[in-house]
């Protein structure tokens, strides 16, 4: 019980001890890498919440342990490049919003396993990096769509749509310092808008808040460690590893929502 209202009440002890091990595991990763807390948090979690509020509570916590990053992003970030991709994101990510509240939880999880698995997948195997060496991805005309694709993702599935930026700032950021500062500094912004956009539609409730600030001093001890760890851990092979319990965990999902489908 926190503040008279139960937390976690139909979620059983080892449960709940998993999703502490989850949260921790990936916010330590976004706190040495700059990204790849979400994915992980509302793939995860979706087989011990459900589809909806996995993503709910996994943009809520994310969006209050945002406040350790922000002097990072600030400071490393470079404002000129977020720019580019801010508005577009935007858009998409209010017509993604107005879509997940309108899936059912057997589309959603359906949904979540195919996006988020696509992405990591992509991730995984390079396939944007692939594709602009025959194509021009970065060239403004490309780069608008390819922002509002990834602000629709997101805005359906929670998380996701910054792995497309991600690329874009691969790209052009001079080392990897920048690199990581704008990444957290484009997922302070578009959080935030994510948060703003399921606030006003009246998708986040108290319960989400309660259990949220639940989870969140978790969320903030694993990014601490991996902020901690940033330089002085070879994080890339465990990476690819948590990239490949993605995948699996993706096509779980996959199977799940086909068999509730079918």
């Amino acid at each position: 019980m926190l503040f008279g209202l139960p937390v976690f009440s139909d979620t059983s002890s080892n449960g709940v001890l998993v999703l502490v091990l989850v949260y921790f595991l990936s916010f330590f990763i976004k706190g040495a890498v700059g990204v790849g807390s979400l994915s992980p948090v509302i793939l995860l979690s979706t087989f011990l919440l459900g589809p909806h509020r996995a993503v709910l509570l996994g943009l809520t916590t994310n969006a209050l342990s945002q406040i350790q990053f922000v002097p990072q992003g600030i400071r490393d970030g470079d404002w000129k490049i977020a720019r580019r991709v801010i508005i577009a994101n935007y858009i998409g990510a209010a017509v993604g919003v107005w879509i997940f509240g309108r899936l059912d939880s057997t589309w959603l999880t359906l949904i979540l396993g195919a996006a988020l698995g696509l992405v990591a997948a992509a991730e995984q195997w390079k396939l944007l990096a692939l594709l602009s060496e025959r194509v021009d991805l970065f060239r403004t005309g490309l780069l608008v769509p390819l922002a509002g694709i990834a602000g629709l993702v997101s805005g359906v599935s929670g998380a996701g749509g910054i792995f497309f930026i991600a690329a874009y700032l691969r790209h052009v950021c001079p080392d990897a310092r920048t690199f990581r500062g704008t990444m957290l500094l484009l997922s302070a912004l578009l959080v935030g808008w994510r948060m703003a956009l399921l606030v006003a539609s009246g998708y986040i409730t108290r319960q989400t808040w309660l259990e949220a600030s639940v989870l969140c001093p978790v969320a903030f001890l694993g990014g601490l460690s991996g902020t901690w760890f940033y330089r002085r851990l070879p994080t890339a092979r465990f990476y690819q590893i948590f990239q490949i319990v993605l995948l699996l965990a993706a096509a779980s999902l996959v199977w799940k929502g086909l068999s509730d489908v079918t």
